[in-house]
């Protein structure tokens, strides 16, 4: 490859990404036509594509793809050039119904593994079934539909070079994982550097997977992977108590996520809340506040104290208001988040407030918190320097961002103090600070199990 950019590509297995050849053909009816009766109808999605070369006499030994080591992918082996009974895929018969793949009876290097015969591998006496290899024939153009469980491997037993493209697909729901090492056994993968997707057919599952969109245009780009709001907050406005909406959405995890900012009086208390399946998280923007909560509207109420960037969680089914104490009369601004999880839990835990010394003063918030409707509420915070970077990811939970200093961009969006992104589980962004000044922020985790 030429291309620098596509030959990284290819060695990663995303030449789809780079490659928009390579890309329509994998998405092509002539293929997707087959993919959809071997996958049954369910929805399914492309994640590797590679060209492999292999000159004359040279082998890829026999294996077990790592990546897609369990039930749900195809793998498709095309030849481009060269292709022919000499040199075509090499498979052993029936051997992915058998206990586990190649790998767990011979390792990286075994001799047994480079026998295009596979000898020694068909007198295995714990080998019941298999009973010996074909060579999956075609010509340049054909294609190899087949199980990446299967032990297969190549050998190029011709005296010219041989070139194939494969291609590999996964079932929606399904998650793939780069592997960390070629040659360990048990399989080892990256703790978070799985492929990116693209949905063939069907919905994709944004927990399971990375993903991305093709555009009209035939080009890639991110999903929507993320709201933002900052409302502008009327200066002299007089009445008692003001809310500023934020956004109000919905994601696979969770049934409602409303972020609000609201401005009270000086003097005056908010209406009482209990609310049997909304979990919320105050933050504190600028001025004095007492938090009263308690078990129920009938009993006494008990008060904390709330400072600027102070952080209280509320339960579902806690009684709670809020109070502006400010002694010099100013008003009490903070941001509300609310929530509710689509699976169903009814966890009694007690609320929470957290100091702004937590995360202020050289300190870095990491807070775990028990939750009512969500398996684990975390909250931490974060200080991004002019220029710092955080490059595209995903998360398995969604998230909120409060940037309560300074300016975080995500994606395309940049948000001042007061601002705040949700971003869904699953859905890749990147964040930045393009700014002057370093900007902190809050990180509130939410996670939550699906239906």
């Amino acid at each position: 490859f030429e291309n620098a950019s596509v030959a990284q590509a290819n060695a990663r297995k995303a030449l789809w990404q780079a490659d928009a050849c390579t890309r329509n053909l994998a998405m092509s009816p002539v293929v997707t036509d087959i993919l959809d009766i071997l996958f049954e109808g369910v929805g399914y999605y492309l994640w590797g594509s590679r060209v492999i070369d292999r000159d004359p006499a040279q082998a890829h030994d026999w294996h077990s793809d790592i990546e897609t080591a369990g039930e749900g992918f195809v793998s498709v082996w095309i030849g481009i050039e060269g292709t022919n009974a000499d040199t075509s895929l090499h498979v052993i018969d029936r051997s992915h119904r058998n206990s586990g793949p190649v790998q767990a009876f011979w390792p990286f290097g075994h001799a047994a593994r480079s026998d295009p015969a596979a000898r020694e591998i068909l007198a295995h006496p714990d080998l019941a079934g298999i009973t010996g290899t074909s060579v999956a024939a075609c010509l340049d153009g054909q294609g190899i539909f087949f199980d990446g469980r299967l032990w297969h491997g190549s050998f190029n037993q011709s005296g010219q070079p041989r070139r194939a493209l494969l291609l590999q697909y996964g079932r929606h729901g399904v998650p793939v994982r780069h592997t960390s090492s070629f040659k360990a056994y048990p399989f080892q993968y990256h703790p978070s550097d799985n492929p990116i997707t693209l949905p063939i057919k069907g919905e994709p599952d944004p927990v399971a997977n990375k993903t991305v969109i093709r555009r009209p245009d035939g080009s890639l780009g991110y999903p929507v992977a993320k709201v933002g709001a900052r409302p502008t907050i009327a200066q002299n406005d007089k009445r008692p108590l003001v809310t500023y909406p934020g956004y109000d959405i919905e994601s696979r995890m969770m049934a409602k996520f409303s972020c609000d900012t609201v401005v009270l009086s000086a003097g005056l208390m908010a209406q009482n809340r209990q609310d049997q399946f909304v979990e919320e998280a105050i933050a504190i923007l600028s001025g004095e506040a007492v938090i009263f909560t308690g078990a129920s509207n009938s009993e006494a109420l008990q008060g904390t104290r709330a400072l600027p960037e102070y952080i209280f969680y509320c339960p579902a089914g806690m009684a709670s208001t809020i109070y502006n104490s400010s002694p010099s009369g100013e008003p009490l601004r903070y941001v509300t988040f609310k929530w509710s999880n689509r699976a169903s839990r009814a966890m009694t835990v007690n609320g929470a407030m957290i100091p702004a010394s937590a995360h202020r003063n050289g300190n870095r918030l990491s807070s775990s918190l028990p939750s009512s409707g969500l398996d684990k509420l975390h909250i931490h915070s974060t200080t991004r320097n002019p220029g710092d970077t955080f490059a595209a990811h995903t998360h398995r939970y969604d998230t909120a961002v409060l940037v309560t200093e300074g300016e975080l961009t995500v994606i395309d969006q940049t948000m001042g103090p007061g601002g705040s992104f949700y971003i869904r589980a699953g859905e890749l962004h990147d964040s930045r600070n393009e700014g002057n000044v370093p900007c902190h922020y809050l990180v509130f985790e939410l996670h939550a199990k699906a239906d």
